[in-house]
């Protein structure tokens, strides 16, 4: 970043001292300056401010992560649904179906609360989450099984999530340009 030199001698200048940066995008202000007091001069630089964090979100899910639908049917079958049946109203009838599935579905589905960041990259949309949702199901499926045909389908959809960021990519700058037009 400093390109002017920062040793003075009587014989010769030099750059001996540096600031190395991964990505000067991240600094806003860099220079040198003289103190008087010795032959090396002060350098500094300045980075912009970080980009606020936006405030955490919680919903409340379902995580289906240990679902099982087998279980799931049993319980349902074994379930004592009297009290739908036999009831003549139907608004209670709805009501206890509800109150019993749900009872089901808490013990088979817990509730979950879940985080959910506002600030996503611009290149994580509904599309590349599915296509990663499905890419991952089909590596998991593809090293349970040595089928040539579900080799193919996972490299295809390995595929298919390279080239949603590669088209990402292309698409952000495009939509700069549009934005800075209007």
């Amino acid at each position: 970043m400093i390109k002017t030199p920062t040793y003075y001698n009587n014989h010769y200048t030099s750059s001996i001292d540096d600031i190395l940066v991964s990505n000067s995008e991240y600094y806003y202000q860099h220079g040198t300056v003289a103190t008087g007091d010795t032959d090396h001069i002060l350098i500094y630089t300045a980075r912009k401010k970080q980009k606020q964090q936006s405030e955490t979100c919680f919903i409340h899910g379902r995580s289906y992560s240990k679902f099982n639908p087998v279980l799931f049917q049993r319980d349902c079958i074994f379930a004592d649904w009297t009290s739908v049946i036999n009831n003549n109203d139907i608004n209670t009838a709805w009501n206890n179906f509800l109150v019993i599935l749900h009872k089901i579905l808490d013990k088979h589905v817990p509730k979950k609360k879940m985080t959910v960041s506002e600030d996503s990259p611009p290149w994580i949309t509904r599309e590349f989450l599915e296509t990663c949702k499905d890419r991952d199901y089909w590596i998991d499926k593809n090293t349970k099984s040595n089928d040539p045909i579900i080799s193919i389908t996972c490299r295809d959809y390995k595929s298919r999530v390279r080239r949603l960021k590669i088209l990402s990519a292309v698409r952000k700058p495009r939509l700069e340009k549009i934005t800075l037009r209007i």
